[in-house]
């Protein structure tokens, strides 16, 4: 099942959705995260900071498993386990290189690190508030909303990310 699947889906209660294309929202997010310095990437400093902070992560994006890598299953079967158990939203991608590309690329578009860990990458909350809710931008409220509807079909979509 695809992205697309998701949101052309009819609603409970018979409703179209009104989502905004979840692959453009990712992408807008993860630039924004970047230049705020609220991306955390590689999957011991992400299992670090939501060690520390679990509350202040907003969501965990990580690849598709790789087949036959029984390590790597293992371990996003652990924290997809863990980001649900916290309330924090898992999105899975289609591709490691596109996301590498991707993350590279928002962090210095002038000099990308090639081989930079996106085994996982966390997305932190921007600044706090007492309703943490409330100090989420349009972006990441809507992304939230598509994971909440991916949650409840059989199998959650991958998102497709763009060539970079």
């Amino acid at each position: 099942m695809t992205c697309e699947d998701v949101n052309n889906a009819p609603a409970a209660g018979g409703s179209e959705r009104t989502l905004a294309d979840p692959r453009k929202t990712l992408v807008h997010i993860l630039k924004k995260a970047a230049a705020e310095k609220r991306l955390t990437c590689g999957m011991l400093p992400a299992l670090k900071l939501l060690e520390l902070d679990a509350a202040g992560a907003l969501f965990c994006v990580v690849p598709q498993s790789r087949k036959h890598d029984s390590a790597f299953h293992i371990q996003h079967v652990l924290l997809e386990a863990f980001c649900y158990e916290h309330d924090i939203h898992m999105v899975k991608v289609d591709s490691t290189d596109k996301l590498r590309s991707l993350i590279s690329w928002v962090e210095s578009p002038r000099s990308p690190k090639e081989h930079a860990d996106v085994s996982c990458v966390l997305v932190s909350r921007g600044t706090s508030a007492p309703d943490q809710s409330s100090s989420l931008s349009e972006a990441e409220k809507s992304l939230q909303v598509y994971c909440d509807e991916a949650q409840s079909v059989p199998n959650p979509p991958v998102i497709k990310l763009p060539n970079l």
